[in-house]
């Protein structure tokens, strides 16, 4: 974003980045393991739209459903929702692969502390439109959920690839179920993630460290 910003003619000594702050104590940190009864649960948060990703999404739970004992839960309303259900039908997903439809805040902290991955693959739709810096994968992270994501727009900035979860390129669904695969084989290292996560969101997105960036900024 600074680099557009840059190139649409603002000079680079005038811009400043100050981070989206989270309230950690809204979000509280829960070191995720898979369940003794029950599927994993995965869950994306997002308004259902192209640069969601939600299809791809879809197609990358559809090529590991038979393999793991997995539940997709999607958390969000849009206009492509008729659209993503027939999809998920047609993949022969439908009964694990859960549209909630729009929630509140409060049901998005419920929806992450029983979920155990965060899965938010965005892409750039065919208008252009594209991520900034998602909140959820801040608000995922601070809740210790490990990640699976795209590298797009700020994404790269605010998951640390390898560390709190995993990133692959735009629109790839063999790379998107390749992470799944490699994340759902390794539930050992998902405390870890979190953990690397939480505090990557502590460092620089709590209100605290916001708080300071602005001071040094106008002080």
């Amino acid at each position: 974003m600074r680099g557009r910003i840059i190139n649409a003619g603002c000079p680079a000594s005038k811009i400043r980045i100050v981070p989206l702050p989270i309230d950690l104590e809204k979000f509280q940190f829960q070191a995720r393991a898979v369940p003794k009864d029950g599927p994993i649960r995965l869950l994306s948060v997002a308004r259902l739209v192209e640069k969601k990703g939600i299809e791809y999404a879809i197609d990358a739970v559809a090529g590991i459903a038979y393999e793991y004992d997995v539940e997709y839960l999607v958390a969000g309303d849009g206009p492509l929702r008729d659209d993503l259900e027939q999809h998920a039908d047609q993949r022969d997903v439908s009964e694990i692969v859960d549209f909630r439809g729009w929630v509140d805040s409060d049901e998005v902290t419920r929806l992450m502390a029983r979920s155990h991955v965060l899965l938010m693959p965005s892409v750039t739709a065919r208008s252009g439109d594209r991520e900034g810096t998602p909140t959820v994968l801040l608000e995922g992270q601070a809740v210790g959920l490990p990640i699976v994501s795209t590298r797009h727009a700020g994404i790269p900035e605010i998951v640390a690839d390898g560390e709190a979860g995993y990133l692959v390129p735009e629109r790839d669904v063999d790379e998107l179920r390749a992470a799944l695969r490699r994340l759902l084989d390794r539930p050992d290292d998902w405390p870890e993630m979190g953990r690397s996560g939480r505090a990557y969101v502590q460092r620089t997105h709590s209100v605290d460290a916001i708080v300071k960036s602005m001071l040094d900024i106008y002080m």
